[in-house]
């Protein structure tokens, strides 16, 4: 056999799990993903020759990946473009064919040595194996769908495999290079723009179909919820002609699409700008946006990272990771990616179950039927977690803020610099709340000063006196009186600092703050009588560092300098 091999797969939600994995008497190649960076194995020895290959953990996306083994030299493809390459530790890459391949799970032996938290969670599609190296151009055109691309050793639309625990579906080869309309439908009356509103704090966005076909599966999925979307106009749809008459643009990308209106419309011209679904036919009417007409919202995801559960003690950031994949108790229930569920169990009753225990981690009231659990909510453990007794109150987040943003307590997201600038950033005003600077140890003692940065030295502190004006000076009394201005300024390196600004000003701590950390305390022997008077007192702090890394388990995502 040749010596190049040439793996071609499409898949989507990957987590830490294999890609492809060739199991053989002589050779063993596995490639496995950590977050976002993918670490390639040949015979279980590290590529470390290789450069870092990494790829972007979105949501309902087909990724096309290509991996090239060729005279001891890899290449990596991802989408037709070249991503990593180098020289392999192994220049002998044979694929003699006495082995066992398991696409979606790593075998510890032939066929064997199963790992249940090393599964493949997603879809595959194409995948194929080639005695030959493929060009960069034979690559690109089968990512882009151009060809099929069907491999002389192995292809899975070709030759028969035993699945356990998948299901399958045929779907056009042009469907994997298509943008995805995996929509959901929130059944809660609204009007367009908090429809848009609440699409988009789930990381979605207000959807409409861009075809016929798709346009009857909305309708149909619709008709489930008709006791709830009562309006004979059942769903909103993500679709506007603001920017010019009878020119319809989707929301999420405002690229134009094709209509489904029904005879005779759109008839509002200018005035109606929006349109939405009729609940009998499935065709569309136009509809002024601001009347405040209640219908229900179905949602399509955005071009965004996935959401996010913060405030447990999940190790892997992909752990937190959640989508919505379909409906529990006729809500949009939230999936994560290592077995976490979070859904309606009852009216207004959110549970967080864990399905690899079959329990139920913990518990959230809400104060509507038609809320959902985005945003910061407080939840109730009802089983042992993160070390946390049964019976506690928790704060948790659900959103798909980045690490770079603050979440406000609705789902909103906001940049850092905006948490604690005096404004109201957020919709719900929850930027300026607990706004404290300084975060104490629990070994903190406000009457012991700072360690030295010097060992066995007192700790020095640097001052500068700037005299404001004199009130008096007196040659018989030998005395003056004067106003001045003394600044003290020491590093206390117990602690730690959040929302601190670039700005001196807006990093001044409050009163109580101020007596929680030591301080140096004045004297002025040399006052005549002990006569000095402290007119005003500040304190302010001044960044030292950069941030540390974001905590990814921080309900806040807020910004901490040491």
């Amino acid at each position: 056999m040749a010596e190049a091999v040439a793996g071609n797969t499409a898949q989507r939600m990957m987590e830490k799990t294999p890609l492809l994995l060739f199991f053989v008497d002589y050779l063993k190649l596995s490639s496995v993903r950590i977050e976002d960076k993918i670490d390639l194995y040949v015979t279980d020895v590290a590529q470390d020759k290789i450069s870092p290959l990494y790829t972007d953990l979105t949501l309902d996306r087909w990724e096309h990946q290509c991996h090239v083994f060729s005279r001891g030299f890899y290449r990596a493809f991802i989408d037709g473009e070249e991503r990593a390459s180098g020289d392999l530790t192994n220049k002998e890459v044979l694929l003699p064919l006495r082995a066992a391949f398991c696409p979606g799970m790593e075998q510890d032996s032939v066929g064997g040595g199963f790992d249940s938290t090393q599964v493949f969670r997603g879809h595959m599609a194409q995948i194929n194996i080639w005695d030959r190296a493929l060009d960069p151009l034979e690559v690109s055109d089968i990512a882009s769908c151009r060809i099929y691309g069907e491999g002389n050793v192995f292809s899975s639309d070709v030759d028969v495999m035993e699945e356990i625990g998948t299901t399958s579906e045929m779907v056009p080869l042009s469907d994997l290079c298509l943008p995805s309309e995996n929509f959901f439908i929130l059944p809660s009356m609204q009007t367009v723009f908090e429809g848009m509103d609440s699409c988009y704090r789930m990381g979605y966005a207000l959807y409409v179909p861009g075809s016929l076909r798709n346009n009857e599966r909305l309708f149909n999925s619709s008709l489930q919820f008709l006791n709830v979307c009562t309006n004979p106009y059942v769903l909103w749809l993500g679709v506007l002609d603001e920017e010019e008459e009878d020119v319809w643009r989707r929301v999420v990308d405002n690229e134009i699409v094709e209509t489904q209106f029904a005879p005779g419309q759109p008839d509002g011209k200018r005035i109606q700008n929006c349109a939405y679904m009729s609940s009998v036919s499935g065709q569309w009417s136009d509809e002024q946006c601001d009347l405040k007409v209640l219908s229900c919202i179905p949602c399509i995801p955005r071009k965004h990272p996935p959401l996010n559960l913060r405030g447990l003690c999940f190790r892997m950031k992909a752990e937190t990771a959640f989508e919505i994949l379909g409906y529990v108790n006729a809500r949009p229930y939230f999936h994560g990616f290592y077995g976490y569920m979070i859904f309606m169990s009852g009216p207004a009753t959110w549970d967080l179950f864990d399905t690899n225990s079959n329990k139920t981690l913990a518990r959230a009231r809400l104060s509507s039927v038609s809320d959902y659990p985005i945003g910061r909510k407080n939840w109730i453990v009802q089983s042992t977690l993160c070390d946390i007794p049964k019976d506690t109150r928790i704060d948790l987040s659900l959103s798909y803020c980045l690490d770079s943003q603050f979440t406000c307590a609705n789902g909103d997201c906001i940049s850092k610099e905006q948490r604690c600038n005096s404004q109201d950033d957020c919709a719900d005003f929850s930027d300026e709340n607990e706004c404290y600077l300084v975060q104490l140890p629990s070994s903190y003692r406000v009457g012991r000063p700072p360690e030295s940065v010097i060992e066995g030295e007192p700790t020095r502190l640097a001052s500068t006196v700037r005299i404001l004006r004199f009130h008096d000076i007196s040659d018989v009394r030998r005395s003056i009186s004067l106003e001045f201005m003394l600044i003290i300024t020491w590093k206390d390196a117990r602690l730690k600092f959040f929302n601190l600004k670039d700005t001196r000003e807006w990093n001044k701590l409050a009163q109580s703050e101020m007596e929680s950390i030591w301080r140096p305390q004045l004297e002025f022997p040399s006052a005549q009588d002990g006569n000095s008077r402290m007119l005003k007192q500040e304190l302010f702090l001044s960044k030292g560092s950069d941030p540390l890394p974001a905590e990814f388990n921080d309900i806040k995502m807020g910004e901490l300098v040491t």
